[in-house]
């Protein structure tokens, strides 16, 4: 009777061993796959961010220094409103192999795809252009067991349900101008009856040598980013008081935490 005893205590024991064993693999393979992420390298370009974005509604935003960026229900990178557009560079190494900012080739919405390099640019309070690199790093495997914890409903089953991204902003490049004297057209006349004096808009463009994020400042009145162009060019658009039949004359100062850029803009009529 003991040896029988024995036998079914050590066999219990034996079972409790192995379902132990094979929960905690279980435990331990969850772990790794929720931990499964990328981290920033010495590669990386100085203020690298990675994030782990669940692609869902569009309510499920993430901040991109300024902006909100999200991925759509369709694995497209998307911005929250009409002045974010992105561009696709093509397959890179890596988030510092994304270099310059093209010209042309915006889009509102473009594919996620893996190891594949992008530049965002929005306007931020009309003075201010801001580019943003990013590489996108894998689909985000995991996004169906974590979507929870982002507070996100109704995420869709699959190895492509997010996408795990690397950006860096503002993306900042030497500021070089194939001119620095222009002269700016009138476009438009207002008078102020208080001051009884008339204000003149004006529009000039200025043909920056390779695009970048920078802020804008002037001697003149409302100066502020009008449109980015095709051939890489801006316009700006300013107000001034026009003086008569006179020239006038004023800078406007473009900007960066690399250096700043001073052109010298003549009016006329």
């Amino acid at each position: 009777m003991k040896k029988k005893t024995n036998f079914v205590l050590a066999l219990l024991i034996a079972v409790l061993a192995t379902g132990f064993t094979s929960c905690g693999s279980d435990d331990h393979n969850m772990n790794e796959e929720l931990q499964r992420t990328e981290t920033i390298s010495s590669k990386d370009p100085e203020g690298t961010i990675v994030l782990n974005m669940v692609s869902a509604a569009k309510d499920n935003y993430y901040d991109f220094g300024g902006t909100n960026v999200h991925v759509d229900e369709a694995n497209n990178l998307e911005g929250y409103n009409s002045n974010a557009q992105f561009v696709a560079l093509g397959k890179v190494n890596g988030l510092s192999d994304v270099t310059k900012i093209p010209t042309t080739g915006w889009a509102r919405r473009v594919a996620v795809v893996p190891g594949t390099g992008y530049v965002m640019r929005y306007l931020s309070g009309n003075r201010e252009i801001i580019f943003t690199r990013i590489f996108v790093v894998s689909y985000l495997e995991t996004a169906s067991s974590v979507g929870s914890e982002y507070g996100v409903s109704g995420i869709s089953v699959g190895s492509n349900s997010g996408a795990v991204i690397k950006y860096q902003t503002p993306f900042e490049l030497p500021i070089e101008l194939e001119s620095t004297t222009v002269r700016a057209k009138a476009v438009g006349d207002a008078y102020d009856y208080y001051s009884h004096y008339q204000y003149t808009t004006f529009d000039v463009t200025l043909k920056l040598k390779q695009l970048s994020s920078f802020e804008i400042d002037s001697d003149f009145r409302s100066c502020f980013i009008k449109s980015v162009n095709t051939d890489g060019s801006i316009t700006v658009e300013f107000t001034a008081v026009w003086m008569g039949t006179d020239l006038y004359s004023g800078n406007i100062r473009i900007e960066n935490s690399i250096g700043t850029t001073t052109v010298l803009v003549y009016l006329d009529e």
